[in-house]
């Protein structure tokens, strides 16, 4: 069954206060509530988290200027017109970050940016930035270990914090790993509540070590605008309306894969282990195409070298042709200078033989001995 936004009962608000957070007046004139003021209600046995709503302390009010939420039903209502203040941190500045924590939230960033770079190349992941969700007081602000915006623009590289209605629109994914420190927060009382008020899709709740939440898993999704549709993970993991699926794997740490095709995106050492890979693959792709190139450089040469002899062999063909046909030239030339000259000869020597005949001939007419002079 879909829970209630916000269910009431892990929250346990001590006291809430009010304050004035206009950050352009100087300390003397926009007095604070010191943290000792407070704190000396914050219950850290159960996880009670301070809530400091907008606005001059008023002595003249109820309570002496302290005002509370109010539940209706099973309804978190906030004063009319007014949203909590939360300055993330605040009393638990003792409290590290667990590795598993920072192990968690790194695998986590690193596997949803490759996951929406496909899936939604407009999205941005950002990671413990300061998230402004109301202009009541400008500090006031929550820190999502990794939440997932889609801004109109691309934001910039050098952004510092991310204010709702002004840098862009509310995350759409919110994502939290429950540690000492975050878990007193109110990852599971007060960011609820939040994260439905101004309008996030879907809330991951991630406990590697379930120390806080035996399950390990929590996600949350919205049901129109009063409730959260509560999936637990019953050990295949949590899917995500965005393509995406986390589980707790055997080695204790989580996964991201794209639910659709079950590809598993790398966690950070992976990735560096992928990039070495890469690396040395590239190294390798390069020696290769330069052994190529080497090879295609020689086989140029060569086949420059095969153009070149092929052509001084037609080259010296065509000039042998030539000769050759000179030279028959000049035997046919020879042979018909010789029959020529047979010709002549005989032609000569029938002259010849001719003259001899007339001279008989005219000797005998003119009655000489022919073998007389």
């Amino acid at each position: 069954m879909p829970d209630v936004i916000p269910d009431p009962k892990p929250l346990a608000v001590s006291r809430t206060y009010a304050i004035d957070g206009d950050d352009d007046l100087p300390p003397e004139e926009n007095p604070q509530p010191s943290l000792d003021e407070i704190f000396k209600d914050f219950d850290s046995s159960n996880g009670n988290l301070p809530i400091v709503y907008g606005g001059s302390i008023n002595p003249e009010l109820p309570d002496n200027g302290i005002r509370k939420p109010a539940f209706y039903g099973t309804h978190f209502m906030f004063p009319e017109g007014e949203w909590p203040i939360v300055f993330e941190d605040l009393g638990t500045e003792g409290i590290g970050e667990s590795r598993p924590h920072t192990t968690t939230e790194a695998i986590l960033f690193l596997a949803l940016e490759f996951h929406f770079q496909k899936r939604m190349p407009t999205a941005t992941v950002l990671s413990n930035m300061n998230c402004y969700y109301t202009d009541e007081n400008r500090r006031s602000h929550v820190s999502p270990d990794v939440m997932v915006v889609d801004p109109p623009l691309p934001l910039s590289p050098t952004l510092r914090s991310y204010r709702i209605g002004r840098t862009g629109p509310a995350p759409f994914l919110t994502v939290e790993v429950l540690s000492e420190r975050t878990h007193r927060q109110g990852d599971f009382g007060l960011k609820p509540i939040l994260y439905a008020s101004f309008g996030v899709q879907e809330y991951l709740i991630v406990d590697v070590t379930g120390e806080f939440m035996p399950e390990r898993l929590l996600l949350k999704k919205r049901v129109g605008d009063e409730r959260w549709d509560d999936e637990y993970d019953t050990g295949e993991g949590v899917v995500s309306s965005y393509g995406f699926r986390v589980a707790i794997e055997g080695d204790g740490q989580v996964r991201v894969s794209d639910d659709s095709t079950g590809h598993a995106y790398p966690r950070p050492d992976e990735a560096n282990e992928i990039a070495m890979e890469r690396d040395e693959l590239v190294v390798e792709r390069d020696e290769i195409l330069e052994q190529r190139n080497e090879i295609l450089r020689q086989r140029n040469e060569e086949a420059r070298a095969r153009l070149a002899a092929e052509t001084r062999f037609r080259n010296e063909a065509k000039a042998r042709a030539e000769a050759e046909a000179r030279a028959k030239a000049e035997a046919q030339a020879r042979q018909e200078a010789e029959t020529r000259g047979l010709e002549e000869a005989r032609t000569r020597k029938e002259t010849e033989a001719r003259l001899r005949e007339l001279e008989v001939e005219l000797a005998r007419i003119r009655g000489q001995n022919p073998n007389t002079n």
